[in-house]
């Protein structure tokens, strides 16, 4: 399948989310959003099984772009920056978070 500008844009208006979500966590909330993660992919293993560790090089090694992976890198960042949110609703004032625009 081809890749539409609209995929990459919309991949990178999920970057800059993302981005912006970490520079706005401190350390202790990183590691907060790494464990709720770890958490999610845990139980994610119990209900359908051992991801290979094939599938995970396969994602850490530079390759081209087509629509399956700007999908998964898509989903990925959403993900993460949702529980960055949560992270940072649970430790600071919920309307600071939930009404700050994020990206430009």
């Amino acid at each position: 399948m081809q890749i539409e500008n609209q995929d990459l844009h919309q991949l990178k208006q999920r970057e800059l989310e993302y981005l912006a979500l970490v520079e706005n966590c401190n350390h202790a909330e990183l590691a907060k959003c790494t464990k709720f993660l770890a958490m999610y992919l845990a139980l994610y293993r119990q209900q359908f099984g051992e991801i290979p560790s094939a599938n995970y090089m396969k994602l850490l090694q530079p390759t081209t772009l087509d629509k399956d992976l700007i999908q998964i890198i898509g989903d990925g960042m959403r993900e993460a920056s949702e529980m960055m949110k949560v992270v940072l609703m649970q430790g600071r004032d919920k309307d600071s978070v939930t009404n700050r625009k994020w990206v430009n």
